[in-house]
């Protein structure tokens, strides 16, 4: 491997007693050599945070000499190191790159830059991916070198999961012992971890596992009872025979408790194998209480503080905590915490099933709130009709507004569709002509009507059961709550859409798209109504009030692009958090998941995705409901 490469603090860094501090959320360095980034040619780089470090995905920044900045989302280092190839603008005489989100001490380093060779490259492209790479070849003069770049991306930027082996082989690091945080983390007189192991095949080997941590203050228990005297700090973990702990798992949890001390629990990402002893990735999302009650996904590598049982009355370390933390009620945003490390090993499982009670009940129609459903058409009549006719068909309650907002259609038969719906009492039409501008149109048709909830709908949607509108106003109406939305599928029955995640395709877009029916989506999301950052505007509910408080749509700087998650992340910052109801299916006719790459010109809407990045940098490039391990630029889990 090559030298690593110097790194100069240039922003919101300094260095104390040598070591690195963040004081502030977007920390910058500088990278001192460059000579390997060949403006115009392509590079690939090696880096590594400590394991103790949350392996956020870094930004790398190229700056050019006429005065540009152009960011790029890295993978996480999320098995110790990470590896990028991309092109380097034309141009560039700085690079940059922001390591992590949060202040304090962090630890990086750049261990290699190395020129890789772009014929190359695209030949790789066309093996993986021939629709991207032959998309890339097309594009591939320099007045397109934007979409050439971002469709070499979805070529290139991505492993499948069935390569996991070779791809963890190449990026696992070893723990450096000097990266404890001290002296926060007293290692000689640090909190202890009271351990459970259960019985059954494979225990001696779960015993041996234990027997080699690097962190030493552990306590086996074979009765499983909490000892009295056990400190409220102290952490407990439960060992299933079989599962296999990575020699620095308990070191990883200590840090990740001092670090952060008002989570009362937190858990680990997994390796699996099943019988074919392939290892697989168990990524999981950030806290979502809504998806571990419907989905439990915590698994097992799920630690939890003594004063937790204790507060609750346990005298024994039960035998599953995941299952305990979720029969304990529900916590506080902060006291639940996600360690973004693969620090156990254990055989394969069947799929998560519905928690008890979780199933989908019938809505309670009878507390369901009148709503304003504003639906932004031109010249789609076709569309908007069979729209429509879905709504008056599968919606006997609540009561409801149909808002119609057109925006200048000119086709006789769309004119004579309007015209004919308008004759309907529960249809309004509101004639909005002149330039396109879907979030001007959507806040228009908002302000026409009184009702308690909005919902906006594409005119290419259709209902597909009759507790749609209910279900979506009583979930709006919840004081937590923010946006919501449903589960989208194409005619075919392939889901479209199942939340938006954030930094897909370096933007937005829709994780999950194409999956079969039969498919239960990342850790049963499909299934679920869980929590995401946000949804889609082709189908999105939310109360008058919380709409009118943040200002509605932002018609000024998002006209047509991404004006629906921005909202939703608006709503975050005021703490209403967004939900979609995956169990709860719509039709959604002709769009296409954001983030893809098609026969389309970047520059298009440039000015509105530039102002995205950077109101909304810091949720981009680690949205808490998608994982650093994963690729940007697939629709399905591939590795980053």
């Amino acid at each position: 491997m090559g030298k690593a490469i110097p790194l100069a603090p240039q922003r919101d860094v300094e260095i104390v007693d040598g070591r690195t501090i963040a004081t502030s959320e977007e920390p910058w360095l500088r990278l001192q050599d460059i000579r390997a980034f060949t403006p115009g040619g392509f590079v690939e780089i090696v880096y590594r945070a400590s394991l103790f470090d949350d392996p956020v995905r870094p930004i790398l920044r190229f700056r050019t000499q006429q005065g540009s900045e152009i960011d790029r989302l890295l993978p996480g280092p999320v098995a110790g190191a990470a590896i990028w190839v991309g092109r380097v603008p034309k141009g560039t005489n700085e690079i940059w790159i922001s390591p992590t989100h949060r202040r304090g001490r962090f630890d990086f380093v750049i261990e290699q830059a190395r020129r890789r060779n772009g014929s190359a490259l695209w030949l790789r492209a066309l093996r993986r991916s021939p629709r991207y790479a032959l998309s890339a070849a097309f594009y591939g003069v320099p007045r397109f070198i934007a979409e050439y770049d971002m469709n070499l991306d979805w070529a290139l930027g991505f492993t499948p999961l069935s390569e996991f082996e070779s791809w963890r082989s190449i990026r696992i690091r070893m723990l450096d012992l000097s990266d404890i945080d001290a002296p926060r983390s007293d290692w000689i007189n640090g909190p202890e971890i009271y351990v459970a192991v259960t019985s059954g095949h494979g225990k001696e080997a779960s015993l041996r596992s234990l027997s080699a941590q690097t962190y030493t203050r552990w306590h086996l228990h074979e009765t499983g009872r909490l000892p009295a005297s056990a400190n409220d700090e102290d952490l407990v973990f439960v060992l299933r025979a079989g599962d296999h702990l990575d020699p620095h798992a308990f070191a990883c949890a200590i840090e990740h408790a001092a670090r952060n001390p008002s989570q009362q629990i937190f858990y680990a990402d997994e390796i699996e194998h099943g019988d074919d002893r392939v290892l697989r990735p168990v990524f999981k999302p950030d806290w979502s209480p809504l998806l571990q009650a419907g989905r439990p996904y915590l698994g097992r590598a799920v630690f939890a503080r003594v004063r937790l049982l204790r507060d609750r009355g346990a005298a024994m370390l039960p035998q599953d905590l995941s299952a305990c933390i979720s029969a304990t009620g529900v916590f506080p945003r902060d006291a639940v915490g996600h360690l973004r490390r693969m620090l156990l090993t254990r055989s394969s499982e069947p799929e998560s099933a519905p928690s008890p009670g979780a199933e989908r009940a019938a809505a309670d129609l009878s507390n369901a709130l009148a709503a304003s459903i504003v639906i932004p058409t031109k010249d789609r009549g076709d569309l908007l009709e069979q729209c429509v006719a879905s709504i008056l068909a599968n919606t006997p309650s609540p009561a409801y507004r149909i808002v119609i907002v057109d925006n200048g259609s000119k086709a006789p038969a769309s004119r004579a569709i309007l015209s004919r719906l308008a004759h309907d009492a529960r249809v309004t039409v509101l004639a909005k002509p002149g330039p396109f501008n879907f979030a001007a149109l959507c806040n228009a048709g908002a302000a026409l009507g009184n009702e308690p909830v909005i919902v906006f709908l594409n005119d290419d949607t259709r209902i597909l059961s009759a507790d749609w509108l209910a279900r979506m106003t009583l979930a709006s109406a919840l004081p937590e709550i923010g946006a919501v939305g449903a589960k989208l599928l194409y005619p075919d029955g392939r889901v479209q859409h199942a939340g938006v995640t954030l930094g897909l395709g370096e933007a937005a877009g829709h994780f999950g798209a194409g999956a079969t029916e039969a498919d239960a989506g990342w850790a049963g999301r499909h299934r679920a109504v869980h929590e995401v950052s946000a949804v889609t505007g082709a189908c999105l509910a939310v109360e008058r009030q919380k709409f009118t408080a943040v200002g509605g749509f932002d018609s000024e700087n998002l006209p047509i692009e991404l004006n629906d998650v921005d909202l939703c992340l608006r709503l975050g910052e005021r703490g209403w958090k967004t939900v979609c109801l995956s169990d709860l299916s719509l039709f959604h006719e002709e769009s296409a998941s954001r983030g893809g790459a098609k026969f389309r010109l970047l520059r298009v809407h440039e000015e509105e995705r530039r102002y995205f990045m950077q109101r909304w940098r810091r949720l981009i490039r680690d949205d808490p409901f998608f994982h650093p391990g994963f690729s940007l630029f697939r629709r399905a889990q591939a590795l980053g």
